[in-house]
């Protein structure tokens, strides 16, 4: 066999790398059209750098007690209307016998009376335009109020607890039966115990995440529908006059800027972050999802990309 020319192995050479160029460039134009069309999407890659021409990001992915961080979003909404709070009185404490919408300027939620002749009270709050996406993750909720008059010190014990109504765009009952129709979300917050109020003081309820989720994952439900919540006495003691057994706050009727606010926060769409050695993640609609990625990618640096709504370890 005759030895190959110099000659002919330097154009072998030369076309091998012509071949190796145009594999390389086509591979590039595929990675570029992928990057077009990745911009076009709406998903967010919070804390992230691009890596190099390829589009590999390297993201700083949160953990500890700020791994939300900017991914939260906060919504406020307060009775806007005398008829979207109120209260309702019972002798039997699972059927309102008397509705009080605009005839007063307190709401009132608790027990009160002698055992012969006491009453029971349920509070109603109507907020408009909860602007959160419809099967958020909620990760915090909660109703301030601004006590209209002081209790008495006296030493029993109030009971309550937090529900919202059931249903995907809430509106104010009008009477005694439709008070009494209203379906309440099985989840709700016991509050119990609750410090006596002193006048002018702005008071946070127990945290009520479970019933406004229960809500926001109806499929009835979309921003910028109302949601109502509900305050019910759940068992306080009973014997005396006493009001330090009903905890009462400022309406709409009496100062419209000391009506009962509401505030939810929840997470935002397509964001990343550490939870307990796992990655987890919000999908468009602010659903957490959860990944558990390869070990050594459970770092606040990991390398990740993102591409309609999925997420690909690399």
């Amino acid at each position: 066999m005759q030895p190959r020319s110099t000659e002919a192995l330097s154009r072998q050479v030369e076309n091998r790398l012509t071949q190796q160029d145009a594999t390389i460039k086509r591979l590039e134009d595929q990675v570029l059209d992928l990057l077009r069309q990745q911009t076009t999407r709406t998903s967010v890659v919070p804390h992230s750098i691009v890596d190099n021409l390829f589009a590999r990001r390297r993201l700083r992915i949160p953990s500890g007690p700020d791994r939300y961080g900017d991914s939260s979003a906060t919504v406020t909404s307060r009775v806007a209307a005398s008829v979207d709070d109120g209260y309702a009185a019972c002798d039997d404490p699972a059927t309102c016998d008397t509705l009080n919408v605009t005839n007063v300027d307190f709401t009132i939620t608790g027990r009160n009376g002698s055992d012969a002749g006491e009453s029971f009270f349920h509070a109603f709050y109507r907020f408009l335009n909860i602007t959160v996406p419809q099967k958020a993750t909620i990760l915090s909720a909660k109703l301030t109020f601004v006590c209209k008059t002081t209790n008495n010190v006296a030493a029993t014990v109030f009971r309550s607890n937090v529900y919202c109504e059931r249903v995907g765009d809430a509106v104010a009952p009008t009477n005694p039966a439709t008070f009494n129709a209203i379906e309440l979300t099985s989840a709700f917050a016991a509050w119990d115990n609750v410090a006596v109020w002193t006048a002018e003081d702005v008071v946070d309820s127990a945290d009520i995440t479970a019933p406004v989720q229960e809500v926001v994952n109806l499929d009835t439900f979309q921003s910028g529908n109302a949601m109502m919540v509900l305050w019910k006495d759940d068992g306080s003691d009973g014997g005396d006059a006493g009001q330090n057994r009903v905890r009462i706050p400022y309406d709409y009727r009496d100062t419209p800027a000391k009506a009962v606010l509401l505030t939810i926060t929840y997470l935002k769409p397509g964001y990343l972050w550490i939870e307990e050695d796992k990655m987890r993640y919000s999908d468009e609609s602010g659903n957490e999802q959860v990944n558990v990625p390869p070990d050594d990618l459970v770092t606040y640096e990991g390398q990740v990309m993102v591409y309609e709504g999925n997420i690909v370890w690399n």
